[in-house]
């Protein structure tokens, strides 16, 4: 196996394992998605209540003391989460000694009390500052949030849902060395916190923060090939993660080495689908004058046979036979890996549900004297000719990371994906010692030393 190939596979491999470190800190965020203070938290005595309950509770208790210096005063609060205004749940704690042990504070009004009318459905902090004589407030707080839902009040935080839409500009196309700017819109645009975009995979910057709903990158730096351009939304609030699609963009001109290539799978129909639906995938590859195979996985299965590309396109045909979420992928494999580097797609979740009233043809059967009985199903794929251009397939669809659905989705697992880079791998070995061992017939024919 050349260098050349052990190159290509170590970016495959590296690309994938970006995407599972990716999904998986996602997932982490979205465990533990509260809201944070610098100072820490506050204990109270009740978990909910009335937003007219006077006291709104009878006690609470920070996790620590006041910073040093500022513990001469102290003050329990109630306000809108991050913005404020913050006001007084109890009179202003005086005497001094908050520095040294947990505040502890009763208060003697109601929520709604304190805010001056009942308070809006909403996420609400309750908070306790410190302060110094000489210096003023501290200027971190103590932070509990709770949540107001019609007349009750509970403690925790319900994130709100968000999406991430992101562009490219130009749009498409643009010549190396030019600029290329990424746009991520956030909705709502209340939202903060910072997006990342990425390029095939790898970071391009450091994170961006978001700004009235939007964040911006700008590079010019980015090599000639194709792109797959995402980004990834990490809030600051009560907000969800969220997850764009991928922008599909090349960058022309002359590459002093192998072109960079990116390939997106769509399906047709589109997901969700019954049981025994024939579903047409397709792979774009970037640029289309990329000479190749494509090989498609559901999971880290093989689907078919790597089928060869064609004005930058490759399908196949496949039916399932079972209720499931497919995790589909395509890998694009160079003829010449001197002139193009292999790339994998995003992820495209395909939902398989409910029956299908009529057994599919395409599951396998085993006849009797009388009839063929259905036994288990299995997946079926038949290869079309690559280069059919079906105005049915949508270019964007689900050309990312996965949707928002309200699902949990299954994600491929490290083995997973593991296993498809060592698939590619192997192909790869497979085709440079084809090309070692005609070499070497050539010149056993001509008598000449390779």
């Amino acid at each position: 196996m050349t260098r050349r190939t052990l190159q290509v596979a170590g970016r495959i491999s590296a690309a994938l394992g970006a995407v599972l470190i990716v999904v998986a800190g996602t997932l982490a965020f979205a465990v533990n998605n509260a809201a944070a203070a610098a100072l820490g938290t506050v204990t109270l005595s009740h978990q909910s209540g009335s937003v007219t309950d006077t006291p709104m509770f009878t006690g609470a208790t920070t996790s620590a003391p006041c910073p040093a210096t500022y513990g001469e005063e102290a003050a329990l609060r109630v306000g809108p989460a991050e913005t404020g205004p913050f006001a007084n749940l109890t009179p202003s704690l005086g005497g001094g000694g908050y520095d040294t042990a947990p505040v502890t504070a009763a208060p003697n009004r109601s929520l709604a009390q304190a805010l001056g009318a009942p308070p809006a459905d909403g996420v609400y902090w309750v908070v306790v500052e410190c302060f110094s004589l000489t210096a003023g407030k501290h200027p971190d707080r103590f932070v509990t949030p709770v949540t107001v839902t019609g007349s009750t009040w509970s403690t925790g935080i319900e994130s709100a849902p968000t999406t991430l839409a992101l562009t490219a500009a130009p749009q498409g196309t643009q010549a190396a060395g030019q600029n290329v700017t990424l746009t991520a819109t956030v909705t709502p645009a209340t939202a903060v916190g910072t997006v990342q975009f990425r390029n095939n995979g790898e970071p391009v910057g450091d994170p961006v923060p978001v700004v009235s709903g939007t964040a911006t990158r700008t590079a010019n730096d980015l090599r000639v090939g194709g792109k797959s351009f995402t980004a990834s939304y990490t809030p600051a609030g009560p907000y969800d993660p969220a997850e764009s699609g991928s922008v599909p963009y090349e960058i022309t001109g002359t590459s002093p080495g192998p072109v960079e290539t990116a390939i997106h799978v769509a399906a047709t129909p589109r997901s969700p689908q019954v049981p025994g639906t024939e579903v047409t995938l397709t792979a774009t590859v970037i640029p289309a004058n990329a000479v190749g195979k494509v090989a498609f996985f559901d999971g880290t299965a093989q689907i078919t046979s790597p089928v060869d590309v064609v004005s930058g396109t490759a399908a196949i045909k496949v039916t399932w036979n079972q209720a499931n979420n497919r995790s589909v992928t395509a890998a694009f494999v160079p003829t010449d890996d001197d002139a193009y580097e292999a790339s994998t797609s995003p992820v495209l979740v395909y939902v398989v549900e409910g029956t299908n009233p009529t057994p599919s043809s395409s599951t396998s059967t085993t006849p009797t004297a009388s009839r063929s009985t259905s036994t288990t199903p299995t997946t079926t794929a038949t290869a079309t000719p690559s280069g059919t251009d079906d105005p049915t397939v949508d270019p964007t669809e689900s050309t990312g990371p996965l949707p928002t659905t309200g699902m949990n989705i299954p994600l491929i697992s490290t083995a997973g994906l593991a296993l498809i880079g060592a698939g590619i791998v192997a192909i790869l070995g497979a085709r440079v010692g084809s090309r070692r061992a005609g070499r070497q017939a050539k010149a056993n024919r001509d008598g000449t030393d390779t």
